[in-house]
């Protein structure tokens, strides 16, 4: 079995093309979630993330 490397922040944020939003601001990113929220057009995606449980949830919608 093959481990994934989960992307380090300012990767995600080079992705998004925006800087996360915390959840929680008093915790470092690794243990909260972070959000991010990018628009193109009349589509918009989000994507939060919760790196110590590794789950995540994608929405795209107009």
């Amino acid at each position: 079995m093959v481990a994934i490397k989960t992307p380090e922040l300012f990767e995600l944020e080079y992705l998004f093309e925006c800087d996360a939003e915390f959840m929680d601001e008093g915790f470092p990113w690794q243990y909260t979630t972070v959000s991010f929220k990018i628009t193109r057009g009349n589509l918009i995606a989000e994507f939060d993330f919760e790196e110590a449980s590794k789950c995540g949830q994608l929405r795209v919608h107009t």
